[in-house]
């Protein structure tokens, strides 16, 4: 099987946050069942962009950053096939979100 996984939840793997064990069990049951972890290519930007605000809050070094931003992109494949602008447009449309950004998420899943 395959599971597109959120920023929110990935980073909980390197960061310690609320709910940090639970994202961790994830990652346990994922790899235990061999599933396949994918993103779209929105998830870099948006991986790199939390990092970059632990580091400018001096929460974490700029080398752990880029430790964590390494491990992070390693662990889990983008994806982006062809169709999946049209589609996550097309579903922000339908569903009347304000903007195609989670809908690109939702697309993948869909895909």
């Amino acid at each position: 099987m395959t599971v597109v996984v959120d920023p929110s939840l990935v980073l909980k793997w390197v960061l310690l946050e609320d709910h940090t064990e639970d994202a961790l069990e994830l990652w346990d049951r994922w790899q235990s069942a061999s599933e396949h972890l994918i993103f779209p290519p929105v998830f870099r930007s948006e991986i790199t962009k939390a990092l970059h605000q632990r580091v400018h809050r001096q929460e974490i070094s700029p080398i752990a950053a880029a430790d964590m931003l390494d491990t992070l992109l390693n662990l889990v494949d983008t994806d982006e096939p062809s169709v999946l602008y049209d589609r996550a447009l097309a579903l922000a449309s339908s569903l009347g979100q304000d903007t195609v950004h989670t809908s690109l998420y939702l697309a993948l899943a869909e895909l």
